[in-house]
């Protein structure tokens, strides 16, 4: 076929080309095609409906949990500098709100992660055998090890770990850093080929090596016994960045038995004292950031505890970083244990499940989500020991820029490592 002749075969079939075709003949007089007047109808009822919507709340259909808050709808504009910005903040309004967003998005991540294998975000790696990965806010950079620290980052690690060491030390309170494994770490069997590992070690390998050469910081390194115990049993969910409920109790042995060493009356509780649960669930937070909550199902891997609760939660009175949900408000959990320790946890989310398993082993431990040392809690407090819990990833994070009045939500922390140094810079 001659090329001219077909390109301009396909040009007129566009659905300008047939409005303006078919609104000419009806104005002629002339016999309309109805094959063009239901694509019409159908392309202008299309891109009607998100609108439509929108306006008429028509979409009532489930909200996706992805992990994220919405955008606000932006307020009229008073002046000049407003009504400038008013335009792109709708749009970015409307983008995260138009009127059946969510059947569309899973309808594509359908289309993407069960027909092609592929993932619909850029924030989920999709895995082998049903296993997902958390691949947003640096992860992925993490697990194939393609940024390395640089020598500026690794002193600026090393000497926010001291200098929280040191400021606790000259108070008699104990300091230890608990950096908890990605699951990627544990699980890298079912990662793609195309998350394949470039660097040879990881940021964690690093900064151990920096901190045993550089400083006198205790740092609990827990992906040994995680790597030993997985041939066992399944450690962390397959829909889900975080540990189950027998990561968690992992992850709480391993703890408690380092703090042994400083207080000995610290035990772990023998597993025997808890009951394995295992039910099917609808997929956890990777599958909902794909909008496949109910067709990637999962199973929660649980641990009962057999005897009656021996602690009591108590509301704690902290300053809180901005946008603080109810889930990351402060507590304290008490016993009857005056020979156990007082101590404070400044965490993150994989603390949800540890709670049930570490605060048990403390006479009082107040839990603060955020990762800058609050000394108003430490000092109200009076600890015997302070720790620290983050996820490996998080140490391609800019932690050691925040300050206690401006530290960040997990999902604003990832900058980049050159805009994360630019920052820190121009502050």
């Amino acid at each position: 076929m001659n090329p001219t002749r077909h390109a301009e075969a396909s040009t007129s079939r566009r659905p300008s080309r047939i409005y303006r075709r078919v609104v000419g003949a009806v104005c002629r007089g002339r016999r309309v095609r109805w094959a063009d007047v239901l694509l019409i109808a159908g392309f202008l009822a299309a891109i009607s409906m998100p609108i439509l919507g929108m306006i008429t709340g028509l979409d009532t259909g489930e909200r996706l949990h992805e992990n994220r808050r919405r955008v606000s709808p932006p307020s009229w504009p008073r002046n000049l500098g407003a009504l400038a910005a008013f335009p792109r903040r709708f749009e970015s309004f409307f983008n995260d709100g138009f009127g059946f967003r969510e059947p569309l998005i899973q309808w594509l991540s359908r289309a993407e992660v069960e027909g092609l294998g592929v993932s619909s975000s850029q924030q989920v790696i999709v895995g082998r055998a049903g296993w997902l990965f958390f691949a947003g806010l640096g992860a992925r950079e993490y697990l194939r090890a393609t940024e390395p620290f640089r020598p500026e980052q690794l002193e600026r690690w090393s000497g926010m770990f001291q200098e929280r060491h040191d400021w606790l030390a000259a108070r008699g309170i104990r300091y230890l850093v608990v950096i908890v494994p990605n699951k990627a770490t544990i699980y890298p069997e079912y990662l793609p080929a195309s998350a394949n590992r470039v660097g040879e070690r990881s940021r964690f390998d690093e900064l151990l090596e920096y901190l045993a050469r550089h400083s006198n910081v205790q740092v609990l390194d827990m992906r040994a016994a995680f790597l030993r115990e997985k041939a066992k049993e399944q450690l962390y969910y397959r829909t889900d960045t975080h540990w189950n409920g027998r990561g968690a109790y992992l992850g709480s042995a391993e703890i408690v038995r380092a703090l042994s060493a400083w207080f000995p009356a610290m035990r772990p509780r023998p597993r025997s004292d808890y009951e394995s649960v295992s039910l099917p669930h609808p997929g956890f937070d990777l599958a909902g950031m794909l909008g496949l909550s109910d067709r990637l199902v999962d199973t929660a891997d649980e641990l009962v505890d057999r005897a009656a609760p021996v602690v009591r939660k108590l509301p704690l009175e902290c300053r809180m970083p901005r946008g603080s949900t109810e889930l990351q408000r402060p507590f304290a959990m008490e016993r009857e244990a005056p020979d156990l320790p007082r101590g404070v946890l400044f965490h993150d989310s994989f603390n949800v499940a540890l709670r049930q398993f570490l605060p048990e082993h403390f006479r009082r431990l107040a839990c603060v989500w955020k990762y800058t040392l609050d000394r108003e809690v430490i000092e109200r407090e009076n600890p015997d020991v302070v720790i620290q819990e983050l996820v490996e990833r998080s140490l391609m994070w800019n932690i050691p820029e925040f300050r206690d009045d401006d530290e960040p939500n997990a999902t604003q922390v990832w900058l980049g490592p050159d805009r994360a140094d630019q920052s820190s810079r121009s502050r």
